[in-house]
C-alpha cells in the first residue's frame, strides 16, 4: 500500500494526480535520463585502452563495470565526451549473448541483415507490381496499314497520344488491320514470391527468438497450436519485464522511496520495498479454454487469485473493495425495497442467510449459567420461602438448618451460612 500510494504520478502539465482509489500521489524531483546505445563511448575513434569496452570502464582486479563514458552526438554528426558517470548512477539496460560481454547488442542485430533484403525485395515487388498495372491495352496495326487513322481514337492528348473515352455500351469502330489486345492481368507477387517471405519472415522470427505463427500469420494456427505459439511469445516478454524489473522499476522505486522517507515525506515503514509492477493484460487465444483452467487451478490451490488478476491487468485490492461495494449496494437495494437480496441478485444465494448469520454472530443472546439451568426451579422457591419465614421468626432458625441438611443435602456448614438471622434476633 505504502509504494501504491506514494508512486510519483503526474499529468501532461506536471502536477499531482489520483490513483484508482483516489488517493493523491506524492509528487518527487526526480528525473531518469535516457542515453542510446551509439552514445556510450565514441563510435568512430575509442581509444585503446585495456579497462574501457565500448565506453564501459571496468575494474583491472574485479572485470566489474566501474564507469560509463557518455557522449553527445553534434548536428555534423561528431560525437564530443560528454561526461562520466559512475556505475550506480547508471542503469544499463540489455540482454548479455555470452561471458565478458559488456555492451550487449540490440535485441533486433540478429534480424537486421534479413529485415533488410525484405524490405528492398518489397519494393523491388512493388515496382513490378506498378508497371504491370500501368498498361491496360496495346493497340496492334498491320505493318501495310497507314497510321494516322482517328477512326480507332476520339481524340489526342496534349502530347499528341491517341486516346478512347471509356464509357457503358460503347461501340467501338475501326479500321481493317487495326486490332486491341488487352494487357493481362498481373499476377505478381507470384506464389515463390510468398514462400520466399515466408521464410525470410521465419529466418527473422528464429531471429528474435519469438514463433512465427505469433509475428506473422496466427490464422494458420488454431487450438492447441495457438496457445502454444501465445504461451512461447508470453515468455519471451515475460523474460524482458523481469529484466526491466530487476536493472530499472525496483531501482527506480527504491530511490524515490528512499529519497521519500529520508525527508520526511513519507514516514518509514520496514515493507517499504514491497509490491507488485503491473503490466499489460496476456495475450489470449482461447479465452474460454483459458478460464476454465483457471478457475480448475484456483480450486485445487495451484494459483492464488492475486496471479490471475495480475494477468488481466487488475490488482487484488482494488477487485475485492469493488466486490464489497457491490454487495452493500445490494443489501441496501434490498433493504429498501423490502425484498430479498437473492431477487435483484440471482446468482448470490444464500447472501441473506450469510448477512442474518453475521449478524447473529455479532449480536449474540444472553446465555444461561450451565450451574444454573442444573437446578430444581421448583425447589429453590420453596428454600427461599423457608429463608423468608425465618427472617419472619416463623421458623426457628435450628429447624431450617436441620431442614436444609435433611431434605436437600446441604453440608451442615453451608446450611448455617445460608439461614438468615431471624428480626431482631442478635447472632
Amino acid at each position: 500500500n505504502l509504494v501504491k500510494r506514494y508512486e510519483p504520478v503526474l499529468d501532461e502539465y506536471g502536477q499531482p494526480v489520483s490513483d484508482a482509489s483516489g488517493e493523491q500521489a506524492l509528487v518527487q524531483e526526480i528525473r531518469l535520463q535516457g542515453i542510446e546505445a551509439d552514445l556510450i563511448g565514441d563510435v568512430q575513434t575509442e581509444k585503446a585502452d585495456e579497462n574501457v569496452f565500448g565506453g564501459v570502464e571496468v575494474d583491472p582486479k574485479t572485470g566489474a563495470p566501474i564507469k560509463y563514458h557518455i557522449y553527445k552526438r553534434t548536428r555534423h554528426n561528431l560525437y564530443e565526451k560528454d561526461q562520466v558517470l559512475d556505475a550506480d548512477q547508471f542503469v544499463h539496460l540489455w540482454r548479455p549473448m555470452r561471458f565478458g560481454e559488456y555492451r550487449g547488442r540490440s535485441w533486433l542485430a540478429p534480424a537486421m541483415a534479413d529485415a533488410r533484403d525484405l524490405h528492398e525485395l518489397f519494393g523491388f515487388e512493388k515496382v513490378a507490381v506498378k508497371f504491370a498495372a500501368s498498361f491496360t491495352a496495346f493497340i496492334k496495326t498491320r505493318s501495310d496499314v497507314p497510321d494516322g487513322s482517328m477512326l480507332f481514337t476520339d481524340s489526342k492528348t496534349a502530347a499528341g497520344e491517341k486516346v478512347i473515352e471509356a464509357q457503358a455500351g460503347k461501340i467501338i469502330r475501326h479500321d481493317d488491320g487495326e486490332d486491341i489486345k488487352f494487357a493481362p492481368t498481373p499476377n505478381r507477387p507470384s506464389g515463390a514470391f510468398i514462400a520466399l517471405v515466408e521464410a525470410m519472415i521465419r529466418q527473422i522470427s528464429n531471429s528474435l527468438n519469438l514463433p512465427y505463427a505469433f509475428i506473422w500469420d496466427l490464422s494458420r494456427m488454431g487450438g492447441v497450436s495457438a496457445r502454444l505459439e501465445s504461451r512461447q511469445a508470453d515468455r519471451v516478454f515475460k523474460g524482458w519485464q523481469r529484466r526491466l524489473e530487476e536493472k530499472l522499476l525496483n531501482r527506480v522505486r527504491d530511490v524515490v522511496i528512499a529519497n521519500a522517507i529520508a525527508t520526511g515525506k513519507i514516514p518509514a515503514n520496514k515493507n517499504w520495498k514491497r509490491g507488485k509492477w503491473r503490466f499489460g493484460e496476456w495475450i489470449t487465444a482461447d479465452v474460454g479454454h483459458e478460464s476454465q483452467a483457471r478457475i480448475a487451478e484456483l480450486q485445487a490451490g495451484i494459483l492464488t487469485e492475486t496471479q490471475v488478476l495480475e494477468e488481466r491487468d487488475m490488482n487484488f485490492d482494488e477487485v475485492v473493495r469493488i466486490r464489497a461495494a457491490e454487495t452493500q449496494t445490494i443489501l441496501d437495494v434490498a433493504k429498501a425495497s423490502k425484498l430479498p437480496a437473492e431477487a435483484i441478485r440471482p446468482d448470490r444465494q444464500g447472501l441473506t442467510d450469510m448477512i442474518a448469520a453475521m449478524h447473529d454472530a455479532e449480536n449474540p443472546e444472553p446465555t444461561q449459567d450451565p450451574a444454573v439451568a442444573q437446578t430444581n426451579p421448583k425447589a429453590g422457591k420453596e428454600i427461599l420461602d423457608l429463608l423468608e419465614k425465618v427472617v419472619q421468626g416463623l421458623i426457628p432458625r435450628d429447624t431450617a438448618i436441620m431442614h436444609l441438611v435433611t431434605v436437600y443435602g446441604v453440608a451442615l456448614d453451608r446450611a448455617q451460612l445460608m439461614v438468615p438471622q431471624p428480626i431482631g434476633a442478635v447472632a
